[in-house]
């Protein structure tokens, strides 16, 4: 999704969760890397602050702060993020 979204308004970042930083690297090199912001969570204060628990989970956050769309396990909801995040973004009038 960060590649179909480049050149729009719209930020993507990873936070790996209970796991320490040379190991997320290690895993997301060894996936094919990434192609968005890696943001590291050492203390689980930001796993704690959206009550994240287990992973995967994805966050759509509005451009108000406000959460737009969470999903847990993942497994196929890409479509409905960029149904959502295109919908936002129609909101704001960047329909590119």
């Amino acid at each position: 999704m960060a590649e179909h979204y480049r050149g729009q308004p719209v930020d993507f970042y990873g936070i790996p969760y209970s796991d320490t930083r040379n190991n997320a690297r290690l895993w997301l090199r060894e996936h094919g890397g990434i192609h968005y912001q890696e943001l590291f969570d050492g203390d689980g204060t930001i796993a704690r602050s959206y009550l994240v628990h287990a992973v995967p989970q994805m966050f759509l956050v509005g451009p108000d702060g406000r959460l737009v769309s969470h999903c847990f396990g993942c497994a196929s909801v890409e479509m409905d993020f960029v149904a959502a995040i295109d919908s936002v973004l129609a909101i704001m009038g960047r329909t590119d």
